[in-house]
């Protein structure tokens, strides 16, 4: 991943990380997208708490290619 050199793959399912784009709901901050994660705690996995500020603090460098470190996965 150029853009998100840090990023690594893991052999074991810890955390699920997903972008959701909607320019209706998600425009508080100016990306059109809506950032989610949910880590693994204890067996058990939890949404986390610190909110979308984490994320974008990240995908910010990643503004020309409107936020994404990868190309854009199809949805069903």
């Amino acid at each position: 991943m150029p853009l998100f050199k840090s990023a690594l793959e893991a052999d074991k399912l810890l955390r699920i990380d997903f972008m959701i784009k909607d320019d209706k709901k998600f425009n508080n901050n100016g990306d059109h997208w809506g950032y989610a994660r949910v880590v693994k705690k204890d067996g058990k996995f939890e949404s986390r708490s610190k909110g979308p500020q984490d994320c974008i603090s990240c995908h910010s460098e990643a503004k020309g290619s409107d936020y994404l470190f990868t190309h854009m996965q199809s949805t069903f």
